[in-house]
């Protein structure tokens, strides 16, 4: 993260290939038009570029990412694959 240029990666920490990341994103409810998704996908990546917004995102350790509504349900997808296995693994269970 470049707010922490110091920090090893977790490769030179000894943990080569894993990866951990948290995100924010914006979702909608299922029934919502498809004009009106991607109409706040344009929108939402507009306002990320903006230099301000983008430069203050930095400062609180954010790395923005635009990304259109198919990549975006991808990397949702993938995650919940990823996390479920580790969750299972670990035999994780609510209290």
């Amino acid at each position: 993260m470049a707010i922490l240029p110091d920090v090893p990666t977790y490769d030179e920490s000894g943990y080569a290939g894993f990866v951990a990341s948290a995100w924010t994103g914006f979702f909608l409810p299922a029934k919502t038009p498809d004009e009106i998704a991607k109409k706040l996908n344009v929108a939402i990546n507009e306002i990320l570029k903006d230099p301000e917004v983008a430069s203050r995102l930095e400062q609180l350790g954010f790395e923005p990412l635009s990304l259109d509504q198919k990549a975006a349900d991808t990397m949702f997808r993938s995650d919940i694959v990823k996390w479920r296995s580790m969750v299972e693994a670990i035999n994780l269970k609510p209290d």
